[in-house]
């Protein structure tokens, strides 16, 4: 039974579960001085297919999102809860997040809940919205669940997306 598992729920056609390889994170301080907690995944087979899309595209999806942390804060650690609203900080002018499946979208209302502290790898759940197939227009159409997996630190790990 996989148990690190992207669940994505498409908001008019049903869920989808693919199995997730490489989970990493790192906190850094970007060179302009910004604290950023990026977590990142691939994702190597489908376990579970919605009909309507497994008909016209084979994805492997890939995550990577951004929450930036005030200066104020110190290390997450198990408990911490971290949100990020945007997928772009209109500030900076930069994405802070990106998920593919049919293109590459940014990831709304990120939220991620540190579970447990294992060495120096985190156990995660993480949330977010996301446009998939476009029936919302501009609007996320999907749902993102990643549920108690080990994220790997990783400190070469650094925000790929601009």
């Amino acid at each position: 039974m996989d148990t690190n598992l992207l669940h994505l729920n498409h908001h008019d056609l049903g869920t989808e579960e693919f199995s997730i390889t490489n989970p990493r994170y790192n906190l850094y301080q970007s060179d302009d001085g910004i604290r950023e907690f990026v977590i990142a995944f691939e994702t190597d087979r489908a376990v579970k297919r919605v009909k309507e899309l497994e008909e016209v595209i084979d994805p492997l999806p890939n995550f990577e999102a951004t929450v930036l942390m005030p200066h104020h804060n110190t290390e997450p650690g198990p408990g911490s809860r971290l949100k990020q609203a945007e997928g772009y900080d209109y500030e900076r002018d930069e994405h802070l997040s990106n998920f593919y499946y049919f293109s590459h979208d940014s990831i709304e209302a990120l939220e991620v809940e540190i579970l447990e502290a294992i060495g120096h790898d985190l156990r995660m759940t993480v949330k977010g919205k996301t446009i998939v197939n476009g029936s919302n227009g501009n609007e996320p159409d999907a749902d993102l669940l990643v549920e108690s997996v080990i994220f790997r630190h990783d400190g070469d790990l650094e925000r790929a997306v601009c």
